[in-house]
């Protein structure tokens, strides 16, 4: 029995969209046995991580109640900065930033969100390791800044590094 592929709807090189009469488009080989996915065949296996991490995000979304709010706030944020969720906790979102000359990365978690902003345009506060920052996905470009701790008074800008 064949490996099913990513497409899903076959596990046979006959069936597969990508023949072209006896032979393999993506390729270029001949296909000897139209009832099987040949050893050649460079389509990843179904699920791939893609679709895996797709059906952890929908078992996620079955329960409203719980990923209601933190999904939405979440998602809108990383849709704002270009930004993959995280499949695996699907509340996370991970933000690559220069400050000065050099490359950091934060993890955004729902729970790390410690106050929301309305003053000067919807931003959200929130803790990452030892720092607190500022993001206002909302604007144009986003931005992101980090209180300064020598006067918590200052917010420090940063680059959102784009994906």
């Amino acid at each position: 029995m064949s490996v099913p592929k990513i497409l899903g709807t076959t596990n046979s090189c006959g069936g597969c969209p990508k023949r072209d009469g006896d032979r393999c488009s993506l390729v270029d080989t001949r296909i000897l046995d139209k009832d099987i996915v040949a050893p050649f065949c460079p389509l990843p296996d179904y699920p791939s991580g893609v679709i895996a991490d797709q059906q952890a995000m929908i078992m996620h979304m079955r329960d409203p109640h719980k990923w209601g709010v933190s999904l939405a706030v979440i998602t809108h944020i990383a849709a704002k900065l270009g930004r993959n969720v995280n499949a695996n906790r699907v509340t996370t979102v991970t933000i690559p930033y220069r400050r000065g000359k050099e490359e950091f990365e934060l993890l955004l978690d729902f729970e790390y969100i410690t106050a929301v902003d309305v003053l000067g345009g919807f931003g959200i506060v929130f803790q990452y390791r030892e720092d607190t920052f500022k993001l206002r996905a909302d604007s144009t470009p986003p931005a992101l800044s980090v209180q300064s701790k020598q006067n918590p008074e200052l917010w420090e800008p940063c680059e959102i590094i784009k994906a």
